[in-house]
């Protein structure tokens, strides 16, 4: 599923004097099927505008359109948007309320008025690596971080939404849980054609997985391209407070002490892989 922002802009209690614009004038396109990254530093506009894409807000100015339609549209119900973009909010275990992992994976799906809760639940759970007959009478507070994490993300994939947003899905978690729900991420936009759209502040993660990159500052978009393009745009990130990866850094440094290395580069295997290269060459 495709989403476009035409001249996007979101004013915090408008008309007042605490009046605040949180996103100015964005436009943009997401294609259906990518894997975009978005970046910023904190008080950017990144959680206002991702809340912009399921109609947890309205615009103050300007549309959001999926599939080519205006969410905020006339005759659009809110129903209609949650069950096409489905968005799973940083520390979502915070979320988890039933006493089963089951009852609180199938709580979205029921709302929608889905059939076979069941087999729903099954699906979402196997697609985070859950395995149901051993989890679903577990109540999901006795779970680890990691965990607790992907039974919220299944809660989501359970009302079989074609965009999937996450906004730091990673956070808090150890680097072992932090390997394990990327790996479950890459895998449900392969395995379910989703439309995924990824907030981190941290730009390894971001560059391991994400086709384009949107970058948020002062409300604005400053940049929209490919990934490799925005890590090569050092100063315009540093004018901005954020970095590059440590994996291009490591590159640049080689570069700087005479390695013939190729700088383009980002990706944590890519690199490694270009590292070898140069070693064995000697």
């Amino acid at each position: 599923m495709s989403v476009k922002g035409i001249n996007l802009s979101h004013t915090y209690a408008l008309h007042s004097i605490f009046a605040f614009d949180a996103l100015k004038d964005i436009n943009f396109e997401i294609n259906d099927g990518e894997f975009i990254g978005i970046i910023g530093h904190t008080g950017s506009g990144k959680s206002t505008f991702i809340q912009h894409l399921n109609r947890l807000l309205s615009p103050t100015a300007g549309h959001v359109l999926l599939d080519g339609v205006d969410i905020n549209g006339d005759g659009i119900m809110m129903k209609d948007v949650v069950k096409k973009v489905g968005v799973v909010f940083q520390y979502p275990e915070y979320q988890l309320f039933e006493d089963t992992i089951y009852k609180d994976i199938a709580f979205g799906a029921k709302n929608m008025g889905y059939e076979d809760i069941e087999g729903i639940v099954k699906e979402s759970m196997e697609l985070v690596g859950l395995d149901f007959e051993y989890y679903k009478d577990k109540a999901p507070f006795n779970l680890s971080g990691g965990q607790k994490r992907r039974v919220a993300i299944a809660g989501v994939l359970a009302m079989k939404p074609s965009v999937l947003i996450l906004d730091e899905p990673a956070s808090g978690l150890d680097p072992i849980g932090r390997e394990e729900i990327f790996e479950n991420i890459k895998t449900l936009h392969k395995k379910k054609n989703l439309t995924t759209i990824l907030v981190s502040h941290s730009m390894n993660d971001i560059s391991n997985i994400a086709d384009r990159i949107m970058v948020f500052n002062e409300g604005k978009l400053e940049m929209f391209d490919e990934t490799k393009n925005v890590f090569n745009n050092i100063k315009m990130l540093g004018n901005i407070g954020l970095d590059i990866p440590e994996s291009k850094k490591l590159l640049l440094l080689l570069k700087e002490r005479g390695f013939d290395v190729d700088t383009d580069l980002y990706k944590e295997d890519d690199v490694i892989n270009e590292v070898v290269r140069v070693l064995k060459k000697g």
